[in-house]
């Protein structure tokens, strides 16, 4: 495992993730800390089929393609979130809408995102000959241009493709990584009956 590029590239991704999360949450922040009472939870039951209009910021869902993984694992910022979610658990075990349980979900999704890239980075899929094919280094590049996009006029329509990219990049790495890891199981049981 190559430590240094796994922690690189982690680096990069916070670098990312975190001035994206102060900037979408800075408002529930002072909203929390304004008032310090908890805000009530809405009802779940009240929503069931009925369709939740929802609109996301596009810098959150940079964040959301640039780090599928952990995105799906925590559901963040996801209204439909199951309540399972860390965040969700968070807020069972802490208090609804409390600073500390929003403080608690927002460092478990940037833990996870730490480590994901950790592991990203430090065991790439595949060796490419041209490095910048390698699916980590792609979804970083694509998560850098879709941010930098962002600060042109009408950056939001150049955006767009490198979030696309991203997404369909991160679909590669894990069919890469499942055919990686079938083949080794078939190597592995083939190598014991051979020895049987």
């Amino acid at each position: 495992m190559n430590w240094r590029r796994g922690l690189l590239f982690a680096m990069i991704h916070l670098c990312i993730l975190i001035p994206i999360i102060i900037w979408r949450d800075s408002d529930v922040w002072r909203f929390l800390r304004k008032d310090n009472i908890p805000v009530p939870a809405v009802d779940q039951t009240s929503l069931i089929g009925f369709e939740v209009d929802y609109w996301q910021p596009l810098q959150e869902k940079i964040v959301a393609f640039a780090n599928l993984p952990a995105y799906l694992v925590t559901q963040w910022h996801d209204p439909n979130s199951s309540r399972y979610a860390p965040a969700n658990f968070c807020q069972t075990l802490l208090g609804w809408r409390s600073r500390i349980a929003f403080l608690a979900a927002e460092t478990i999704f940037i833990a996870l995102v730490f480590l994901q890239w950790l592991l990203v980075g430090g065991l790439p899929v595949v060796h490419p000959k041209h490095r910048w094919l390698e699916p980590g280094t792609l979804i970083t590049i694509c998560a850098g241009l879709t941010l930098c996009a962002l600060a042109i006029p009408f950056g939001q329509d150049v955006a767009i493709p490198f979030m696309l990219l991203s997404l369909a990049t991160w679909l590669v790495w894990f069919v890469i990584a499942l055919f990686k890891l079938a083949r080794s199981a078939c190597r592995s049981a083939a190598s014991r009956l051979r020895a049987a």
